[in-house]
């Protein structure tokens, strides 16, 4: 005699089954980077089929949510490290420190995969650019709060943030491709920071030379 089990999976309502799916697309984008982003993996980790993962979303769509979100975590991580640091020095040095430290590598790996990707998906190129004016942003606002303190000797902070998230986004690329925590790495991208800045920092100076040792 057979007997037929019923099934323990709990029955979610729209909203909790895109968030069900978005999420297990951000798992893997977080494990295995944006390109591995596809229907079947997706609907794998979620535990659906792949014909409702594209009855959510598209993978266009999915790719570029799961960017947001991680990029999302990132930023919000970043503003939280702000609440213990005293000024813009510091504030800029965690910048710096993060867009090269082992715990955001998978994180910093996607802005780079990201920006191929973004030439045939225009839902991720409009969220690429919406992260960057967030980035721009938060770094502006350090940098006119270090020339506010006499710290930067800059004459224009949105022109110069750009320079620095140029800088930050560049040695991030390479770095991806070597060694994430290389010394020498993070020794340049600290002193060209500090020459974009119009200063060596005292602060920057140290970590530079620790970084050498």
């Amino acid at each position: 005699m057979s007997t037929k089990i019923a099934s323990t999976r709990v029955r979610l309502s729209p909203e909790e089954r895109a968030a069900e799916i978005l999420s297990a697309a951000k798992q893997i984008a977080r494990a295995d980077g944006l390109g591995a982003l596809a229907v079947r993996p997706i609907a794998a980790v979620a535990q659906v089929t792949p014909g409702l993962v594209t009855h959510y979303f598209s993978l266009d769509e999915l790719i570029s949510k799961a960017y947001t979100a991680l990029a999302a975590d990132e930023y919000g991580a970043m503003i939280k490290a702000f609440e213990s640091l005293p000024g813009p020095i510091e504030k800029l040095d965690a910048v710096l420190e993060s867009s090269l430290s082992e715990e955001y590598a998978a994180v910093n790996f996607m802005w780079v995969e990201s920006w191929a990707i973004a030439r045939r998906n225009p839902h991720l190129k409009s969220a690429l650019r919406e992260q960057a004016a967030v980035w721009h942003q938060l770094i502006s606002d350090i940098v006119e709060e270090g020339v506010r303190h006499g710290e930067f000797h800059v004459d224009d902070a949105q022109a110069t943030a750009w320079q620095l998230l140029a800088l930050i986004d560049g040695t991030s690329a390479h770095a991806s491709m070597r060694d994430i925590d290389d010394p020498l790495t993070a020794s340049t991208l600290r002193r060209s920071a500090a020459a974009i800045l119009g200063r060596v920092d005292r602060s920057m100076q140290r970590s530079t030379d620790v970084a050498q040792t």
